[in-house]
């Protein structure tokens, strides 16, 4: 592969994809040089093949970019600019891609080898869906793995169209941007991905979907959300509160049906408590309890009344109960496989 200055995209060629499925792989890029060859490996082993993998370095400084390199494969194609984040980063892949569906996956996680295949069943399957999304097995940095467990959603091994996607939201959003793939048409209808700081984007732009389209789910574990990998985006500071802007004026455009609202609401308040969460544990209590006050649920009062207490706790009570949680999680697996007699 021959490199180009930023902001210009390196191609293996396409004359050869009309055999392969239409799908196109998104995957941004920043400082996860550990784990990218993993993701790409992942994507490049699916027994549906996709049409292209589209990798944008969103000004990477540990050289990962060169891992890309090093994949020989003529579906990837590998886009430098200057870091812009998560969002600017995916919102550029899409709009070099070209399948009819876009399917998203971090660096740091991977798919199993069937999760095309399972996403293009439901394309099959339920045509009318905006949006299509797996199960995923989450990896703990304390070697714990599990599966998200949802509420709202008759159990496994059930799949298609999610019954009430803002109730399934409540308690655990049914989809997770590695394990999701999105109409190109839907996409350009509802827009892109928010540009702002921290994370919560993702959710943002899913609810807009919702909104418009049904969604479609299957319980077959066709991802991985490594947890323990490094240089994750939703560990940085956070420095913004869930950016509803979008969202509000999606709904204010379509108009949500009286019976959905109460739903929608108690949506819009879990992420308003998943970012007072983020606030605290980052040390910042203030803009914690100012979206606390802001904070409007009937669901989820036990939640606000737990973070409220933590954003009233002195700054170092709170640090040291995160980091006793850490030590406990770190040692714990090392508890568990000590042998009985000891």
């Amino acid at each position: 592969m021959v490199m180009t200055s930023p902001d210009q995209s390196i191609s293996h060629g396409h004359d050869s994809l009309i055999q392969h499925k239409n799908i196109s792989v998104v995957v941004p890029l920043f400082n996860k040089r550990s784990c990218i060859r993993r993701a790409l490996e992942s994507a490049l082993g699916q027994t549906v093949p996709c049409r292209e993998i589209v990798v944008v370095d969103d000004g990477s400084t540990d050289g990962g970019h060169m891992v890309v390199e090093q994949v020989d494969d003529p579906r990837i194609r590998l886009i430098r600019q200057e870091n812009q984040g998560p969002s600017a980063a995916r919102n550029r892949a899409i709009e070099e891609v070209h399948g009819e569906l876009v399917a998203f996956l971090d660096a740091d996680d991977e798919w199993k080898p069937w999760f095309l295949e399972t996403i293009s069943g439901l394309r099959t399957k339920h045509s009318e869906a905006g949006a299509y999304a797996t199960a995923y097995e989450i990896r703990e940095s304390w070697g714990h793995v599990h599966v998200p467990a949802y509420r709202e959603i008759p159990p496994a091994p059930w799949e298609g169209i999610i019954p009430n996607y803002f109730r399934s939201c409540i308690r655990c959003n049914p989809m997770w941007t590695s394990a999701v793939a999105i109409r190109r048409e839907v996409l350009d209808t509802v827009g892109r991905f928010v540009l702002c700081p921290g994370v919560g984007e993702d959710a943002e732009l899913w609810a807009r979907i919702a909104l418009r389209y049904p969604i479609a789910f299957s319980w077959r574990i066709g991802a991985v959300y490594h947890r323990e990998a490094e240089n994750r985006c939703c560990e940085a500071v956070f420095t913004h509160v869930f950016t509803t802007d979008c969202f509000e004026q999606a709904m204010r455009d379509l108009g949500v049906p009286p019976q959905l609202r109460p739903d929608v609401e108690e949506f819009l308040a879990r992420e308003r408590l998943t970012a007072a969460a983020r606030y605290v544990e980052n040390g910042q209590p203030k803009v914690a309890r100012s979206i606390l006050r802001n904070c409007k649920t009937h669901r989820l009062y036990r939640q606000k009344l737990w973070w409220w207490f933590w954003s009233v706790i002195p700054i170092k009570l709170v640090s040291l109960a995160w980091r006793c949680r850490r030590w406990f999680r770190a040692v714990r697996p090392r508890i568990q496989k000590r042998p009985a007699h000891e």
